[in-house]
């Protein structure tokens, strides 16, 4: 109440007072907060005693001291006791730090090295924010209260346990407790006591109080037991390990039983009362036991027998509750049972425990190794003991075999380290395939310092094939691994190209001259240049592999061959294969499913290639349409093999040419072709090992047979095999043949042909560098090397020569031996006036070629001159003989032109040819002379017939052959040239009209008109056309007449003949070529086109005028209807009447 009373006066009303005895504090509460004010400014003294106030926060239960905080001291420590058990378990455990960190929580420090537990308070009790008197005199009970509540975790359990029992239960209680708990016997005080968490010492206390029991019901029977030592004679020693696992089934008490199978006895401890029953019980089981032979391997069966039968069942059998033992009974494991069930799980135990690995030894000499002797002795001992064999080793020469028996487990350890050691000590022999012979010899050369451990350590062999991109390593594995990664990093790392140049002789140029410069242009630079050889062989034919689905691989050089079955219309191939017929319209089979996947566009792409033909097509390419594929080769098709070979080479040609890199092909000919699968097999596949020796084929990398009969494709696999191993080289047949560009009628001397071809050699060998460098820079500098090389010694020289034009069969095949035999390309292109030879090669080589070509040259313009004299003469003089007054015969032209030149040179006589016969002829006597044979000869004179028929209106041409006369403009003849030339609105300026007078062109021209008069029955045969040509033509035209020679000078769009136009517009704007003058000539001829049809390209000779007659037209034009341009096939047909020159 004082406190009240004082408080009210000097502040305000009072709401509560709480007064703490303890601390010799109190609590005022105020109803208003002014009056904590007052209080806190004044000086307060209650009945003459100062009384300190200080602000306080119920909230916060703390009291604001400020700088006026009374001092408090830290109570004394204490101490509590802890169960030594506990104690040592908490020791041992590692407990003790953790106990510390939850104690001081409540600012306490523990101490447990001795028997009591320490507790100190922690100077942060004082240091905590409104610490109070109340809260350090109640730090003891706190700090105690928790440090029991933590011990409370942990308890002990105590037994009485003598030392006979401890002796029976230690080990079972060790095995029971481990390291869960603290186990303590004390023997003097005869107590077992555990300590440890609460829950696991209650969890074992049931566990501890039986096995105590049991021990102790043991000692009271020992005390009590008698020993049985002799069994029932007719119990073998098999059966006797099986007595143990049975023997609890006798009675309720336990029996020991202690086996002695070398004295064929067991020591049975039990009660007199038990000892008959137990022997009818061991009868009873003898009966009743099962036995069965194994089937195992040879090798088990000795490792069984090799160690204790007794002592292995029961490592086998019985500890793992398999009421079993095994014997060894005439070579066979038996095994003895007291169930069927036992006899099983005996056997699965056996073949699931017991295993042997054979080892097989590729090289004998690491049997000889002292090293494995040593390994072999080193694992015998890690996985043997005296006591247990755990695995036999056994080394057989013989099999070249190392045979791991025992337990599975130490077998396949040992097996594993054994194998290790053979794998790393065999002698193997590697091959590292790089990239080229020019990577072989840059690693050999510039990468030595790499690789030379491996040769200086004489563990590797290292030898570099000369003949293949190979390097092989040959060692014992172990040494020869190392050296491998090294070799393959170092042909990784390269970078490689093959440079091909395909110019005539530059393969001989770099064998022979300059190899010598580039080996010295290379001496200082970082990569290797190779100039493959013709004994550099490729791969090898690649091993059939097999990958399930039934497709079937191998590689070929650089072509991947696949066989699979599956439907070509989902190839996505650049190119796919249809079989077809000769229209390549054919809609059966897999060439109707080709065709109506791809629609209806390939099908038009097939007729407008057809019609726009004049010739037969064996092979045509499409477009796809709507295939996934890149284009369709359609092919003829073919059944027989050969002919299929030779198709499926010819698309493989046609492929490498279109750059097409993967191409894929139906079984040809198997459909409705009716072809036996084998021999196609064996075509197709022949076929692509031809392309890829003979062409080494630069494009074309992927070649696939889709079988849609899955019952094919054992035939084509069989045939893969067949060729599997075939090596892959080149083949040097350089030249093919050349095609007979010279087929067919009228290939007599005097009809030499006037066919437009192209002659070239098919294939040139090419010079093949391989290079090989560390930058795609060292590459480009290789080839700028090699390339500048052969442009420095190469070269290419055009010969046009109008002679060329008729070089005949045998003329390209000398051509076709000057390539042979200088190694250089000759060209033969026949275009008539413009037929050129072009020659490529070294510059020496070239230069010899050229020479003999030009005698070539002249010699046909000998021979040509020759001809058209003979042919002017023919229509003059004809020189006949009979023989044996037979009737008379005409000779040929040639011979008809040797006689009359003879005959004109007034030559007593002449060497001729009669049936092939060499005759000598007598011009004075006109007879032919043989020996004893004379042929009577005769000289016809036609000059005579034909002399009237020279136009009225030429002048006299004074006996000269040709004669050109010029027209005085305004004249009748010329106001006549001129109206023709103009009547298509010509409006060029014309220069001078020249009137042609040639009397033997004439002549001829008369006399081939008159034929065709009589022949044709009409005489509306001739017509006056144009023809346009140049300034260097008109000289051989003036004096011989239009050459059908020189079709294809200016295009042989309906024919290769002579070419004339009806509108003179057409020949002075497209084929009348300008002088220096930008003169331009045309002729204003006579020709005689009698019957004509319609042209078409390739034509030699018109076409027959019915499919059943030899009477052929007598020209061709570009429209039947309304012709703009004929064609004469025959010289004599046309006559060159006016020379036209205009500007």
């Amino acid at each position: 109440m004082l406190l009240e009373l004082y408080f009210e006066r000097w502040g305000g009303p009072v709401e509560e007072v709480i007064t703490i005895p303890s601390e010799h504090t109190a609590i005022i509460t105020f109803q208003e907060e002014e009056a904590i004010e007052r209080v806190l400014k004044q000086e307060n003294n209650i009945c003459g005693v100062p009384v300190k106030i200080y602000p306080y926060f119920k909230s916060l239960d703390t009291v604001l001291y400020g700088g006026n905080r009374p001092q408090l001291k830290l109570p004394e420590p204490i101490t509590v006791s802890v169960h030594p058990a506990i104690r040592e378990f908490l020791l041992k455990k590692g407990e003790i730090s953790s106990i510390k960190d939850q104690m001081s929580s409540h600012f306490c420090k523990m101490n447990m090295d001795k028997p009591e537990a320490l507790l100190r308070p922690d100077q942060a009790l004082l240091k905590q924010n409104g610490v109070t008197r109340r809260h350090i005199d109640g730090w003891s009970k706190n700090a105690c209260d928790a440090f029991k509540k933590i011990i409370s975790n942990y308890t002990t359990s105590e037994w009485p346990v003598s030392h006979p029992l401890w002796s029976k239960v230690e080990s079972d209680v060790k095995e029971l407790v481990k390291d869960k708990v603290f186990t303590d016997m004390d023997g003097t005080k005869g107590v077992l006591t555990l300590a440890g968490m609460t829950h696991e010492i209650t969890g074992l206390k049931p566990i501890m109080e039986k096995i105590i029991e049991r021990a102790t019901n043991q000692i009271e029977r020992e005390s009590s037991a008698v020993v049985l030592e002799n069994l029932p004679d007719e119990i073998k020693q098999d059966v006797l390990t099986l007595l143990v696992e049975n023997i609890t089934s006798l009675s309720e008490n336990d029996f020991t039983i202690e086996l002695i199978p070398e004295l064929r006895k067991a020591v049975v401890t039990c009660i007199h009362s038990e000892i008959l029953a137990f022997k009818n019980w061991v009868l009873e089981k003898k009966i009743n036991m099962k036995q069965k032979c194994l089937k195992i391997d040879r090798s088990v069966l000795e490792f069984l027998r090799s160690v204790s039968c007794e002592e292995m069942s029961t490592d086998l059998f019985i500890s793992n509750g398999i009421t079993a033992v095994y014997t060894i009974k005439n070579e066979d494991v038996v095994v003895i049972g007291s169930t069927e069930k036992a006899l099983i799980e005996a056997e699965k135990r056996v073949n699931m425990v017991i295993t042997s690995i054979d080892l097989v030894i590729e090289d004998q000499g690491v049997l000889q190794m002292p090293e494995l002797q040593d390994l072999k002795k080193q694992l015998q001992e890690m996985f043997n003991t005296s006591k247990k064999t755990s695995v036999i080793i056994n080394f057989s020469k013989q099999t070249a075999k190392i045979i791991v028996t025992g337990f599975r487990e130490p077998v396949m350890k040992v097996s594993d380290n054994l194998g290790r050691f053979i794998v790393e000590h065999t002698r193997i022999e590697e091959t590292v395939r790089v990239k080229s012979h020019a990577a072989v010899e840059f690693i050999k050369d510039r990468k030595s310092q790499d690789w030379q451990r491996f040769m200086k350590s004489k563990e590797v062999k290292v030898n570099f094939d000369s003949k293949r991109p190979w390097i092989r390593l040959s060692g014992e594995r172990i040494f020869v691994q190392p050296a491998l990664t090294v070799f393959k990093r170092l042909a990784d790392s390269l970078y490689t190209d093959t440079y091909i140049i395909k110019k005539a002789g530059a393969k001989k140029y770099f064998k022979e001259q300059g190899k010598m410069r580039l080996s010295m242009l290379l001496k200082e630079k970082s990569f290797v240049v190779v100039l493959q050889e013709d004994d550099m062989l490729e791969e090898d034919v690649g091993k059939v592999s097999s990958p399930p689905l039934g497709v079937h691989t191998m590689q070929l050089g650089r072509v991947t061959l696949e066989v699979s079955s599956g439907d070509i219309t989902k190839e996505k191939t650049d190119a796919i294969v249809n079989s077809s017929n000769q229209t390549f319209s054919l809609k059966a089979g897999v060439s109707k499913a080709i065709l109506d996947a791809a629609g209806l566009q390939v099908e038009n792409e097939c007729s407008q290639i057809v019609r726009s033909s004049n010739t037969q097509q064996t092979e045509i390419v499409t477009s796809a349409g709507r295939l996934p594929c890149g284009n369709i080769i359609h092919i003829t098709g073919r059944n027989s093999p050969s002919d299929i070979k030779d198709v499926v080479l010819s698309v493989l040609k046609l492929c490498e040419s279109r750059q097409i890199t993967s191409v894929a092909f139906p079984a040809l000919g198997t459909g409705q072709g009716g072809a036996k699968p084998a021999g196609v097999a064996d075509a197709m596949v022949d076929a692509v090992v031809d392309f890829v020796k003979k062409k080494k084929p630069v494009h074309v990398k992927f070649v696939k047979f889709l079988i849609f009969q899955t019952n094919m494709l054992g035939d084509f696999h069989q045939s893969m095999v067949r060729i599997s191993g075939e090596k892959v080289e080149e083949d040097n047949d350089l030249f093919t043949k050349i095609k007979d560009f010279f087929g067919g009628a009228g290939g007599s001397s005097e009809s030499p042909t006037n066919e437009e071809f192209m002659m070239v050699g098919e294939e040139i060998e090419p010079a093949v560098f391989q290079v090989c460098g560390e930058t795609p820079e060292d590459l480009k500098e290789a080839r700028d090397i090699i390339r500048s090389l052969i442009v420095r010694e190469h070269l290419t020289v055009p010969i046009c020569d109008p002679a060329i034009a008729h070089f005949t069969r045998e003329d390209v095949e000398i051509l076709n031996g000057m390539q042979r035999e200088f190694t250089v390309s000759v060209q033969l292109e026949k275009k008539g006036q413009d037929s050129v030879v072009t020659l490529e090669g070294l510059t020496r080589d070239v230069h010899c070629a050229e020479s003999r070509i030009r005698d070539m040259i002249r010699k046909v313009e000998r021979n040509e001159n020759r001809r058209r004299e003979a042919f002017m003469i023919s229509s003059v003089v004809k020189w006949q003989y009979q023989e044996n007054g037979r009737s008379i015969i005409n000779f040929d032209m040639l011979t008809n032109y040797d006689l009359e030149k003879a005959f004109q040179n007034q030559q007593p006589s002449v060497r001729i040819k009669i049936n092939n016969d060499d005759y000598d002829a007598d011009l004075i006597r006109k007879e032919a002379r043989r020996g004893r044979m004379r042929i009577e000869l005769n000289r016809v004179d036609l000059q005579g017939a034909a002399r009237s028929s020279l136009p009225s209106h030429w002048e006299d041409m004074k006996g000269n052959p040709v004669v050109l006369v010029k027209l005085t403009a305004g004249s009748t003849e010329y106001d006549e040239v001129e109206k023709e030339f103009r009547r298509t609105q010509l409006r060029s300026n014309i220069i001078k009209i020249e009137r042609v007078q040639n009397s033997a062109l004439w002549r001829n021209y008369m006399i081939k008109k008159e034929e065709l008069e009589d022949k044709n029955n009409h005489k509306n045969n001739e017509q006056r056309l144009f023809h346009g040509t140049g300034p260097d033509k008109t000289d051989q035209i003036n004096h011989h007449g239009f050459n059908r020679s020189y079709a294809g000078a200016h295009g042989a769009m309906y024919g290769n003949g002579s070419y004339f136009a009806v509108d003179p517009n057409y020949s002075a704007q497209g084929y009348s070529k300008s002088d220096v003058n930008r003169h331009k000539r045309m002729y204003l001829a006579r020709v005689l086109v009698g019957d004509f049809t319609q042209g078409k390209p390739g034509l030699p000779v018109p076409p027959a005028k019915s499919s059943n007659s030899a009477d052929l037209y007598n020209s061709v034009t570009d429209n039947i209807s309304n012709p703009t341009m004929f064609v004469i096939f025959n010289d004599v047909q046309a006559y060159p009447e006016y020379l036209i020159t205009f500007q």
